[in-house]
């Protein structure tokens, strides 16, 4: 089934050295600061000290209308009442301190309520274990429709290897991780998920949250720790509203 162009031109992402549309005004739609915990010297407390961070720039969306989809699916039983939205994550991995790199990064995305939520990308690199599995109410044609559609938006070998990761009521997200010799540095990132929503859903309400593996190099050796937020996960809201 060929992609109709209005949901190939959502998929196509930025070109290689291309700008980002800009965030909403004022700043990112979400963030989290990483932060370490390091013991102060000669005292029994200790500090936090921040070591990198995640930012969800923006969120793009795309309601999916029947042209979109494979003919069989069309036939579900009540798919009228129900609003198949694609949503595409516009992440941003913060700078490091001088001597330290990711080695791998978790994000984790809780909806609030809860909705079905099929992954679509970043698929497992090879050797990876499987992305996560589609609800088992979602045709296998649909499936392998979007999953292609995925796959065309821009990719590179130099990319980090990404595993997405479904956690039942509790959310959904992906990890990064270094791939090859090529480190996993700070970068811009795009994933995406399709979203089962109410007809009547005018906005998705989240929570985002963050930790990575960072390692440092001190003298020749590289010693890993983990580093997360200390607050609690950060609220973003996206509206469905679709002008004209």
């Amino acid at each position: 089934m060929r992609l109709p162009p209005a949901l190939r031109e959502f998929l196509a992402g930025p070109a290689e050295g291309q700008p980002w549309p800009p965030p909403e005004p004022g700043a990112d739609l979400a963030g989290r600061d990483l932060d370490a915990e390091e013991p102060l010297l000669g005292q029994p407390s200790s500090r936090f000290v921040r070591e990198g961070g995640v930012r969800l720039n923006r969120v793009t969306h795309y309601t999916l209308t029947p042209d979109d989809l494979p003919p069989m699916f069309r036939r579900r039983p009540g798919l009228t009442r129900v609003r198949l939205v694609l949503l595409k994550f516009w992440l941003m991995f913060d700078e490091l301190p001088p001597n330290r790199e990711y080695v791998a990064i978790r994000i984790r995305v809780s909806l609030q309520p809860p909705v079905p939520v099929l992954l679509l990308r970043p698929d497992a690199a090879p050797g990876q274990a499987e992305p996560a599995r589609p609800p088992a109410h979602v045709a296998p044609d649909l499936v392998g429709l979007l999953r292609s559609a995925a796959s065309q938006a821009p990719s590179a070998e130099s990319q980090p290897a990404a595993t997405a990761v479904d956690l039942g009521a509790e959310g959904f997200g992906w990890t990064y991780q270094a791939r090859g010799n090529t480190p996993l540095a700070s970068r811009r990132e795009i994933t995406l998920a399709m979203l089962e929503l109410p007809a009547e859903a005018t906005a998705v309400s989240g929570l985002l949250d963050a930790e990575a593996q960072v390692s440092q190099r001190l003298l020749g050796t590289a010693k890993r720790r983990r580093v997360a937020a200390i607050d609690s996960a950060a609220p973003f809201v996206v509206s469905l509203y679709q002008p004209g």
